[in-house]
């Protein structure tokens, strides 16, 4: 612990408190995020006595990448603005705009607060404060549904899903996947046997919060960063008996998990019967025909942030849906329809940039961050809420500070 706190000596009064307040940061993001909201407000606060006090405004670590990816972020969010001049529904148009300011005050934050000080072990802290928040989250809700199940109900179908954790599982998978993926590569330090047991059981901890909250493109995602793992031990560390070990036990987990407890697994077993359903037995069709039905009338510059819902309601009403959805749950077709191909180039610019720099940084947290928000994309509007903005916010402003062998204010980007 001391040595966590170390990290911190010789920096400035401001400096402290901005790491401090970036710590918060992360632990209120898995609690509530009006309060993580209320903590970004306060590195707001503290950029402009950075600014009084040193007389200077502007992040010295960043290049020109980095630059850009936060001029995508502006872009996107300007693009927002402008469609309320062709948006009919502007009480809606100016609520969903009023979420999307966040991206301008994070954008600020990073453009503009000097975060040349800032070293990898204080992004660790960062990452290690949230990690363990979702943990003490787990805890609790473990117990709530263990004590539930056997004292009051006796029913699986209550222990799973939002009655495990009413937390929308779409962001709370996120938090978890990116947790266990720095975990992983604490594994790759040197680390005693002790921290290496904690650490193991921490991410197996999380990957039965995945499980447990029914999180679909989540388990997916898990199932790939397993894949991804397994062969990087098998290559990387010639661990290969150990992978096949893993993959064999596995797969006894999965056997026994469909056999014993049917009830907790039909989501997941249900997940690939999508593909193979037809457009008139699934509903998800339906909804999509409905989305791309709106995209071509103005594929351009979209119908209008405050229009999305009266479009497709629209749409439902000639095709008479009647499992009516009013949101694309996909990022790319929501902004695609509300803001129309300029609006969708600026989001793929804010993935793709950082991508770029991430592999060539050899940053794998960040590529594995990238990964994990750009997939989500495809079964959520993961930017359309506080808690997918925030969370995408503040670890695209930090991650970077993980690339290579010294801090990101002295790598090119």
């Amino acid at each position: 612990m001391m040595k966590k706190i170390t990290v911190y000596n010789g920096l400035k009064i401001y400096q402290i408190s901005e790491q401090i307040l970036f710590v918060f940061f992360a632990l209120c993001l898995p609690v509530w995020w009006r309060l993580s909201l209320i903590v970004a407000y306060f590195l707001l606060a503290n950029l402009m006595v950075k600014a009084i006090v040193t007389r200077h405004v502007g992040n010295g670590a960043l290049r020109k990448m980095g630059v850009f990816t936060w001029l995508s972020v502006l872009a996107f969010v300007i693009m927002y603005a402008i469609s309320l001049l062709y948006s009919d529904n502007l009480t809606v148009g100016y609520k969903s705009f009023g979420h999307h300011l966040t991206f301008v005050a994070m954008s600020a934050l990073f453009l503009l607060s000097d975060l040349s000080y800032v070293r990898k072990e204080h992004v660790r802290i960062v990452l290690y404060a949230m990690t363990i928040a979702l943990l003490i989250r787990f805890a609790w809700f473990l117990c709530a549904a263990i004590y539930g199940y056997f004292f009051i109900h006796h029913d699986v179908q209550l222990i799973i899903g939002s009655h495990f954790d009413p937390m929308h599982h779409a962001y709370l998978s996120q938090y978890i996947l990116l947790s266990i993926g720095f975990l992983y590569l604490r594994l790759e330090t040197k680390i005693s046997r002790r921290r290496m047991v904690a650490v193991l059981l921490a991410m197996v901890f999380l990957s039965a919060y995945i499980f447990l909250i029914q999180a679909r493109m989540g388990f997916l995602l898990l199932g790939v960063f397993v894949i991804i793992a397994l062969f990087h031990q098998a290559i990387a560390h010639r661990r290969i008996i150990m992978s096949l070990s893993v993959i064999v036990l596995l797969e006894f987990a999965a056997i026994v998990l469909l056999t014993a407890a049917p009830k907790m697994t039909q989501r997941f077993a249900g997940f690939t019967s999508v593909l193979s359903e037809s457009g008139e037995r699934d509903v998800r069709y339906t909804i999509m025909k409905a989305n791309v039905s709106v995209i071509k009338r103005s594929p351009f510059f979209g119908v209008g942030v405050g229009d999305l819902e009266d479009e497709l309601a629209s749409e439902y009403h000639k095709e008479s849906v009647e499992n009516k959805v009013y949101t694309p749950h996909n990022q790319y077709l929501e902004t695609l329809i509300c803001t129309g191909v300029v609006g969708l180039a600026f989001l793929l610019s804010m993935l793709i940039l950082p991508m770029i720099y991430a592999v060539r940084s050899k940053n794998p947290l960040l590529i594995w961050f990238l990964l994990v928000i750009a997939v989500s994309s495809l079964t959520e509007s993961v930017l359309e809420r506080q808690m997918g903005i925030q969370f995408f916010c503040l670890f695209l402003g930090l991650l970077p500070y993980m690339s290579g062998s010294s801090n990101y204010g002295k790598s090119k980007m």
